[in-house]
């Protein structure tokens, strides 16, 4: 179907051509996918190159069978963290679009990426987990904007600019932990701590802070109490509490909406 003047709105009956494994809109006039588009779950090759798509749906992650993607030469200025649910991509093509920033959730396709070509954007940095990618896979950042560090390490060699993101990873609410002696039992009307150690999503603790994580205490009558969350800026977050009334709290830990490891939990104050 290339070639053609087809729009965003035409795609509302293709979307229910569910059995559809390969579907090439290339040069159309496409500016966005509507929400039913993202029905084509049978999809493994998808090629949107030279359109005008501006954003993708978070829904995104609906297409998991996509070994391939397509989407040179349109209007992108960033990708859903959802694309980090696509586990069977193997070639990922964003060139000559306008991206400025890439979800960490990208590195979560190590295992499968085999090549990702993201010439000619507007990037100045890249997310640490794209270091986990395979060193022997064709990645293109040529063409974008790359402050230091990042430029020099990429003028360095592939292995080396790959190796050098390992700081730059983001935390993951499934792999971090808290931990510490005053994390399941307190003394009423003294100031106790404990320590919320931060993981990235294969489980590596991070050596870096920045990452929001929220703390949420509910007192035995039901109500909300204050607590200070520290970043202590080597990965390792201090939660300082100073509670009032005695009996369980239900304590809960959280990151980008998701909780930690064994959070909520019960804090017994005495």
């Amino acid at each position: 179907m290339s070639g053609n003047s087809i729009s965003s709105a035409s795609l509302e009956a293709i979307s229910t051509l569910t059995h559809l494994r390969n579907l090439d809109l290339s040069e159309n006039r496409i500016t966005e996918l509507p929400t039913p588009f993202y029905n084509l779950v049978n999809l493994e090759k998808l090629n949107l190159k030279v359109n005008k798509i501006t954003t993708l749906n978070v829904e995104l992650y609906k297409l998991n069978k996509l070994v391939e993607l397509n989407l040179t030469r349109n209007e992108l200025q960033s990708l859903p963290h959802t694309i980090g649910e696509l586990k069977q991509l193997k070639y990922l093509f964003l060139a000559d679009n306008s991206i400025k920033t890439l979800p960490h959730e990208i590195g979560y396709l190590y295992e499968s990426l085999r090549k990702v070509a993201l010439t000619n954007n507007k990037l100045s940095d890249v997310p640490g987990e794209f270091g986990w990618i395979n060193p022997s896979i064709e990645f293109d950042l040529t063409g974008n904007p790359l402050k230091t560090p990042f430029i020099t390490w990429l003028q360095e060699g592939p292995i080396q600019f790959l190796q050098n993101l390992a700081p730059y990873t983001q935390a993951y609410h499934t792999t971090s932990y808290a931990e510490g002696e005053n994390k399941n039992n307190g003394q009423l009307g003294a100031g106790k701590s404990f320590t919320v150690k931060a993981a990235d999503y294969k489980g590596n603790l991070r050596v870096t802070g920045g990452d929001a994580f929220k703390a949420r205490f509910i007192s035995p009558s039901g109500k909300e109490v204050d607590v200070v969350v520290k970043d202590l800026k080597d990965g390792s977050y201090t939660v300082f509490y100073n509670l009032r009334e005695a009996g369980p709290y239900e304590v809960s830990i959280s990151l980008r909406g998701g909780e930690i490891k064994d959070s909520p939990w019960i804090l017994n104050i005495a």
